[in-house]
Parts: C-alpha cells; structure tokens; sequence
C-alpha cells in the first residue's frame, strides 16, 4: 500500500542519514527492521544496497565509527 511505502521509505531514508553521520551500526539495523517488517517492499533492492555498502565499509574508521 501507499502507506507501507512511504513509511518504509522513511525507514530508508533514516538509515541512509545514520549511515552519512558515521553511525554504520544504527543503520544497518533500520535497514534489517526495513526489510524485515517490510518484506516485499519495492525499496527491497536498494535496502540490499545499502547494506552491501555497510558491509563494505564497516572497517574504514573515515567513513564509519560505530
């Protein structure tokens, strides 16, 4: 539904601002909750993404602190 799109958006939208702020451990979990309450979620591939990216990225103390 519309509403479960937006508010997943949302939830998208938060993690990717954790994630700009250094705080990669915090948006890791609103991607995983994203993709858990919203499991056929049309942002399902770009959540994936975003984790992909934390995964990555979860070392570099310049790009994330927690």
């Amino acid at each position: 539904s519309k509403q479960e799109y937006d508010q997943a958006l949302q939830a998208l939208k938060a993690g990717q601002a954790l994630f700009l702020i250094k705080c990669c451990s915090e948006a890791k979990v609103y991607f995983q909750e994203l993709l858990r309450v919203y499991p056929k979620t049309r942002l399902k591939g770009d959540t994936n993404e975003q984790l992909k990216e934390i995964t990555r990225q979860s070392k570099n103390r310049t790009t994330c602190e927690s």
